[in-house]
């Protein structure tokens, strides 16, 4: 090719030009400590949603959550977008402890009111000088000015308000410790370099955007600045690799923390995509033009259009005909917003009563279209509806992909079947007896030839406590099998046997249901009871143990919390002695009942109201079945026994090194946060995920949940 001919674009740079143009593009002087200053490093951000995220419950439940990305974006247009001037109206709200909330677009009066009624405490930023002065507004300020007002109001709210003040008290109710470490409304660093330089984790509730930050090394607040290091998963995850690069033993620490955070990242960015995915769905259905809905009204007669595309706004609603007596046409094939083309009732509108002659001759054409299909077409009445006797057609079941949406995508674009995947229907429930005589309830979905994923479930609650999870994580391709623990869910144990309800009976009775189905090797998803339970299987047989997911499942003394102090009272009691009964009768009081039961779901929540009632409502229904409060209170005496086997389990950890994940609802009371953290100090390469969430996480975070631990079973192979 002639040089005049060739292309603007030139060949690709030789790996020792790569290496420098590397070289020479690093920062050199003092460009190598200081960057220019973008918005991204503004504190103020940082604040906002820390404040946002742990005082949430004083705000109103419509307003949104917010990453740092969010507050960025809102604030650094010509106006601030709908999302920070509705944080704007709920920070008014608390300054001036109103209690109906200030509308947004009408909160100019209520801004003055709080600017002048805190004129003694404006910051230093402002001079002296109202930021209103002039005329001016929140929307004509720069990004800065928005932010600094922003940071003001929430320190005014700290000060003044009513709701966050009885926040602050009650939070300090209990024993105060000068760094603040256990209050769980503080923020604490996540770690520090070589350099003494401060990391901090910063991000909202509900899947919102993260931030790490990095803090220089002043000695006082005046001389501290905040850098942006991280926003993105890549971002976050060069970070790792740089600290993994120094050799010392802490930032082999920092690295693995940050290491351990990225599923949760990952999950995270695709529950917001999602989220984004929905909003511009519904958005694309929205009909600014007068007699346009997304639903087309009255269906007297009519087929009612659910789906829209923009090739049908030349159709005259003005004078489209209602009655039921339309004059007949050929319709087009309807097709959905997903592509599905959808068949006419038997070739007629709905409402319009073919004649007999029509009927037959329709009855024909659709049997001869369809005549591949064994099934036969019903038999109409005069009125065209099947006759009572008549055959009913089945409906082919429809395909995992179809049930269960996008709940895991697909590695390709193209699902190629192998005649062994599972068929996609309901999770299928059914008993196995064991020689002991026990009836053992489970619940199986999965291919049959799938890797093995054993679920334990927790206290009060049964395999319905995996009813959500179950079918996400059979269409992920695994064999997945949960069963009811003896004394919980539908388990029947006769009477006859006088059983023991203890936890080494319980993993005995789970022992002979895993032999029962031939289960010669399994993953473990444990949580609460089925943490000791699953635990005892694998000291017992540890080569059938391929990997553990424990949710609130506690192996270590740091992971019980005060919910265990009077359950620890009861443990040092003579079982049959006075102090026994009495113990025994304030147990039952406190922690079985239907309040009890609920508290476990909710407490902790960031939305309690989300929680499916069904569940708790069925636990406490099986509770009260005649003898089992005595059941639950042999197994919470035998749960020391548990405590004992502690150094034995980590012994199993050490020498087994089998690949864990814990995933933890950090708000969790029964089981605290700290019990996560310390499986890292028997397994190195644990896996530690800090949901925000209570003690049943699998309620409020499903797809995060089945994302986490899908993702977790790809990495370690186990396929």
């Amino acid at each position: 090719m002639a040089q005049s001919d060739s292309s603007s674009l030139s060949s690709a740079p030789s790996t020792d030009d790569e290496a420098m143009e590397k070289f020479m593009s690093r920062p050199t002087g003092i460009s190598r400590y200081f960057k220019p200053y973008v918005l991204a490093d503004n504190d103020a951000i940082a604040f906002l949603v820390m404040f946002r995220s742990r005082f949430h419950d004083a705000f109103p439940k419509s307003l949104p959550h917010y990453g740092p990305q969010d507050i960025e974006r809102g604030v650094s247009g010509e106006v601030a977008d709908e999302q920070i001037e509705r944080l704007l109206c709920a920070l008014l709200g608390l300054v001036l402890n109103r209690k109906k909330e200030v509308e947004r677009g009408h909160y100019g009066r209520a801004l003055e009111e709080a600017i002048a009624s805190n004129h003694n405490q404006w910051p230093t930023a402002w001079k002296g000088v109202n930021p209103l002065h002039g005329g001016k507004s929140f929307n004509t300020m720069s990004p800065e000015d928005r932010l600094v007002l922003l940071k003001t109001l929430v320190l005014w709210a700290l000060n003044s308000s009513d709701v966050v003040q009885a926040m602050i008290k009650e939070s300090y109710k209990q024993t105060r410790r000068d760094d603040d470490k256990n209050q769980p409304r503080s923020v604490q660093a996540w770690f520090s370099d070589s350099y003494r330089r401060r990391y901090w984790l910063i991000e909202g509730l509900e899947d919102s955007h993260f931030r790490i930050y990095r803090e220089n090394d002043g000695r006082t607040a005046k001389s501290n600045n905040w850098f942006s290091v991280a926003g993105t998963i890549d971002q976050a995850n060069a970070l790792a690799d740089k600290f993994a690069a120094e050799a010392t033993t802490n930032a082999k620490i920092n690295s693995d923390k940050l290491r351990s955070a990225l599923p949760r990242f990952e999950a995270g960015e695709v529950k917001r995509q999602r989220r984004e995915y929905r909003i511009a769905r519904k958005a694309a259905f929205t009909r600014p033009e007068p007699g346009f809905s997304l639903y087309e009204g009255r269906t007297r007669g009519k087929r009612m259009k659910y789906t829209f595309s923009d090739g049908e706004d030349d159709t005259d609603y003005s004078t489209r005909r209602s009655t039921r007596n339309a004059t007949p046409h050929e319709s087009l094939p309807t097709v959905t917003a997903s592509g599905r083309q959808v068949k006419s009732r038997l070739g007629r509108l709905y409402g319009d009563s073919p004649l007999l002659e029509q009927q037959n001759t329709e009855q024909g054409a659709v049997v001869d279209a369809d005549a591949h299909e064994s099934e036969a077409i019903p038999t109409l009445t005069a009125a065209g509806r099947p006759m009572r006797g008549a055959a009913q057609p089945k409906r082919p079941a429809p395909s995992s992909q179809q049930k269960y949406g996008d709940g895991l995508e697909s590695d390709s674009d193209e699902h190629h079947s192998d005649g062994e995947e599972w068929s996609g229907n309901e999770d299928d429930t059914q008993y196995v007896t064991l020689a002991s005589g026990i009836n053992v309830f489970y619940r199986s979905a999965g291919p049959a030839t799938g890797p093995v994923l054993l679920l334990l479930h927790g206290f009060p609650t049964s395999s319905t406590q995996y009813r959500n999870l179950i079918p996400i994580l059979a269409h992920a391709g695994y064999r997945v099998i949960a069963p009811d623990l003896p004394g919980f869910g539908f388990t029947q144990v006769p009477s006859s046997l006088n059983y023991t309800y203890s936890f080494a009976n319980l993993a005995d009775t789970v022992a002979s249901f895993v032999d029962s189905l031939n289960l010669a090797k399994y993953a473990m998803y444990i949580m609460d009871y089925g943490s000791p339970t699953g635990l005892r299987l694998a000291l017992n047989n540890p080569d059938a143990v391929t990997a553990i997911i424990t949710q609130n499942g506690n192996a270590y003394e740091e992971g019980l919390g005060s919910f265990w102090h009077p359950v620890r009272a009861y443990w040092a009691s003579t079982p049959g002695s006075a102090e026994d009964k009495d113990l025994r009768g304030k147990l039952t009081a406190a922690l079985l009942t239907y309040e009890a039961t609920k508290w476990q779901y909710t407490d902790g929540e960031a939305r309690p109201e989300s929680i499916d009632p069904a569940s708790y409502t069925l636990d406490w229904a099986l509770l009260q079945r005649p003898g089992n409060f005595d059941v639950q209170l042999d197994l919470f005496r035998s749960y020391e026994t548990n405590v004992a086997l502690y150094p034995d389990f980590h012994a199993y950890f050490r020498s087994s090194q089998v690949p864990l994940l814990a995933v933890w609802g950090k708000k969790d009371k029964i089981f605290v946060e700290a019990g996560a953290q310390a499986f890292k100090r028997d397994l190195p390469k644990a896996e530690v995920v800090l949901l925000d969430a209570g003690h049943f996480a699998s309620e409020s975070h499903t797809e995060e949940l089945a994302k986490l631990v899908v993702s977790f079973l790809s990495r370690n192979r186990i396929q």
